[in-house]
C-alpha cells in the first residue's frame, strides 16, 4: 500500500513540475517561482504525510489520539494560507521577501500549533495515569473486602451479626472517594493490610474476638479514610 502511495505521491509531483515549467516564464523573479514550487509541493504531501502513512507518520497520529484532531485542523489550516499566500502574492505582484516573511510567519504558528498539541497529549497522559492509578487502589481494597466477605459467608462458624456488619463494611469500602493526598494513599494501604490481616484470619477460623477486632480495626482505618481528601 505505501508503495502505491508513493506511486501516486511522485505522479502528482511530476504534474505541478510540469505545471511550473508552463507558468515559469510569468514570474519575473525566479526566487518566486522556487518558493512558491516549495510551498506548493509541501502542501500536496502534507495529505499522504498524515492520512495515507506514506512517509510514516499514521502510526504516530494513531498512538497520540487526543492531539490528532487538532494536529489535523493545524495541517489544513496551513495549507489553505499558505496556498492563499502564494496566490495572493501571485496576483499583486509581492516581492520574494515579502512572500518568504508571510511563509515563515505560517511556519512560526504551525511550530506553536504542534507544541500545544504535543503539550495537551503529555497532559492528559499524566492525568489518565494518575486515574487508572487511583481506581487500581479502589479496586483492590474492594476486591480484598469482598474476598473477605464472600469467605465470611461461606464459613459455617460465622454468625448472620458478623456476616451483616461486614457487609456494611464492604460497602463504604465501595464508597471511597479518590484522592491525590499522600495521607489518603497511606490510610488506603493501612487498609489494604487490615483487609488481608481480616481474611486470613476468617479463612482460619480463629476465635470470633479476635476476628470482630480485626473487622473493628479496619473499620476505624475506613472511618479516617473516608474523612481524608
Amino acid at each position: 500500500m505505501k508503495l502505491q502511495n508513493i506511486i501516486i505521491w511522485f505522479l502528482g509531483l511530476g504534474i505541478i513540475t510540469l505545471l511550473g515549467y508552463l507558468v515559469y516564464d510569468w514570474f519575473c523573479d525566479s526566487r518566486v517561482f522556487y518558493l512558491n514550487c516549495a510551498v506548493i509541493i509541501c502542501c500536496y504531501t502534507l495529505p499522504f504525510y498524515v492520512y495515507s502513512g506514506t512517509f510514516g507518520l499514521r502510526e504516530e497520529f494513531e498512538d497520540e489520539v487526543p492531539s490528532t484532531g487538532v494536529r489535523v485542523y493545524i495541517f489544513w489550516s496551513y495549507v489553505f494560507l499558505a496556498l492563499s499566500v502564494v496566490v495572493v502574492g501571485s496576483l499583486l505582484y509581492l516581492s520574494f521577501l515579502w512572500q518568504l516573511f508571510f511563509h515563515l510567519v505560517l511556519l512560526f504558528f504551525v511550530v506553536i500549533g504542534l507544541l500545544l498539541a504535543n503539550a495537551s497529549v503529555t497532559r492528559l497522559e499524566t492525568v489518565s495515569n494518575q486515574s487508572v492509578v487511583k481506581h487500581a487502589s479502589e479496586d483492590e481494597l474492594i476486591g480484598g473486602a469482598r474476598k473477605a466477605l464472600l469467605m465470611a459467608s461461606n464459613s459455617k462458624s460465622q454468625d448472620p451479626a458478623f456476616i451483616s456488619d461486614l457487609t456494611k463494611f464492604v460497602e463504604k469500602v465501595s464508597c471511597i472517594t479518590p484522592s491525590n493526598s499522600s495521607a489518603a494513599q497511606l490510610l488506603e494501604s493501612e487498609l489494604l493490610v487490615a483487609i488481608t490481616s481480616l481474611t486470613t484470619l476468617i479463612s482460619s477460623d480463629v476465635e470470633k474476638d479476635t476476628i470482630n477486632q480485626s473487622l473493628e480495626k479496619a473499620k476505624t482505618i475506613l472511618s479516617h479514610r473516608m474523612r481524608t481528601y
